[in-house]
């Protein structure tokens, strides 16, 4: 997905080997605030989103395995539009929130 294309360029073409070990250091210092397994779980999953070699490294840095992606998850207080399955879209259970998503994502029509 679009979301996550400059994150994985940045990752990829942008830092070296030395900025990648201080990211995971620093993203996985401050995992270790939460001690929600669910959190960390789904925020890996993101991660993987952008590059499964981040995740690869914040779940050894962690030891806790993330979600394969965010395609299966539904979040709470934010929709995702990358759910594979449209009921999953919608935040909180849909309750009291409708989806509506136009072709052009809302950017200006031509």
């Amino acid at each position: 997905p679009e979301d996550f294309n400059a994150p994985r360029a940045l990752w990829e073409k942008v830092f070296d080997d030395g900025a990648k070990e201080r990211f995971i250091n620093n993203v996985a210092g401050k995992m270790e605030m939460c001690n929600n397994k669910e959190i960390l779980k789904r925020q890996i999953a993101i991660f993987r989103e952008v590059s499964d070699d981040i995740a690869t490294r914040l779940e050894k840095a962690t030891g806790i395995k993330g979600y394969d992606g965010i395609a299966n998850l539904r979040f709470n207080g934010t929709h995702n539009g990358m759910a594979a399955d449209k009921n999953l879209r919608v935040a909180n259970d849909g309750k009291g929130v409708s989806l509506s998503i136009t072709p052009n994502n809302g950017a200006p029509s031509a």
